[in-house]
């Protein structure tokens, strides 16, 4: 054998995949929980140590650990509001593109800047809005005038009428350029959805605790490698850059957690279902095939 020949066949390339959940989902996550295309995952198991030195000069007679911090850090390409909620620490959700995109045209588009009533929206049929919630106009042509308002009522659809009409909180009226007196350009084509809406900013960031699973791909033998951690901690931070010359990329730092007793002992806890293992592995584990399984 030469020297410096491979002895297995446990080299990785190529990205991985990151999946979050909950606690109680810990080692039960699937592709549903990916946060998507994400790239330079790094692991990292850093300690801190404490030398024993003695002579002169100083000669290392031993060294103790003094502290560990177990965590992983990658960078994401999707700004789904499921990855920002989790940035921000918002908690998990299940993706929006499970539930039901609310939009459709404006009927009439011929709105004075400033009004708040006699808005007309065709929508899907049986659509409905609550007040409170926020929707968002905008010319086909020129996406940058738009009106983004906040429903105060909602009439349902009349026959023979096809649209619902709806009026705004005078909070949030119709705008337009200041050179005009209506919101959309005459004649043009004005959409609406209904928006889902992210909040960001908090003052004092309450902290959310998830499982997450990072998932690689042994190329040689067409099996995955699987990471599975127990409790984790998603430090509350996002630095968008949005530009030209590439696409959007944002970074997740991640800390994984030493469970608390009471985190998988009791038969409530979130982590009831996988004590055993945190037991014998306390932060996460590896599943992978022996060292000698051939390609």
């Amino acid at each position: 054998m030469a020297i410096g020949s491979p002895k297995t066949a446990k080299a990785f390339i190529g990205t991985c995949e990151v999946r979050v959940g909950t606690l109680a989902q810990a080692g039960l996550l699937t592709s549903d929980h990916s946060v998507g295309y994400v790239d330079n995952v790094k692991l990292d198991i850093q300690s801190d140590t404490a030398d024993l030195k003695a002579g002169f000069a100083p000669v290392l007679f031993d060294s103790a650990v003094t502290s560990t911090v177990t965590g992983f850090t990658g960078t994401l390409q999707e700004s789904s509001r499921r990855n920002l909620n989790l940035l921000m620490s918002n908690g998990v959700a299940d993706y929006d593109a499970l539930s039901t995109d609310v939009g459709g045209t404006v009927a009439n588009t011929s709105l004075t800047i400033g009004d708040n009533t006699g808005l007309h929206l065709v929508g899907p049929s049986g659509f409905t809005l609550a007040a409170g919630d926020m929707i968002v106009m905008y010319q086909v042509d020129d996406p940058s005038r738009m009106c983004i308002c906040s429903v105060d009522t909602f009439t349902a659809p009349v026959s023979p009428a096809v649209y619902a009409v709806i009026d705004v909180s005078a909070d949030t009226p119709f705008v337009g350029p200041a050179s005009g007196s209506v919101a959309f350009a005459a004649g043009s084509t004005v959409k609406w959805y209904k928006a889902k809406v992210t909040s960001g900013g908090h003052d004092v960031y309450v902290p959310s605790y998830y499982s997450m699973q990072l998932i690689q791909l042994n190329r040689p033998t067409g099996r995955p490698v699987v990471f599975n951690f127990w409790k984790n901690f998603i430090v509350p931070s996002l630095s968008l850059t949005l530009g030209a010359s590439d696409w959007s990329k944002f970074d997740m730092q991640v800390k994984s957690l030493r469970p608390y007793d009471l985190d998988y002992t009791d038969a409530a806890s979130a982590l009831y279902h996988v004590r055993d293992r945190i037991a014998s592995r306390p932060i996460f584990e590896v599943l992978d095939i022996p060292d000698a399984v051939s390609v």
